[in-house]
């Protein structure tokens, strides 16, 4: 998980549904931890979020 500078958080694992959208890896949630829908993380895949408690 990170604090981005905005409030939100970006938060990253292993995972079959975040947020009722299936197979998701990275999601970004609302200052009031509702999830952020704009957020699009493409094709991001397990490898894409290693270093995210970095």
């Amino acid at each position: 998980m990170v604090a981005l500078a905005d409030g939100k958080l970006l938060i990253g694992g292993a995972s079959t549904e975040i947020g009722g959208l299936p197979g998701r890896v990275l999601a970004r949630l609302h200052q009031d931890g509702s999830m952020d829908y704009s957020f699009d993380t493409g094709s991001a895949s397990a490898r894409d979020r290693r270093g995210l408690d970095q």
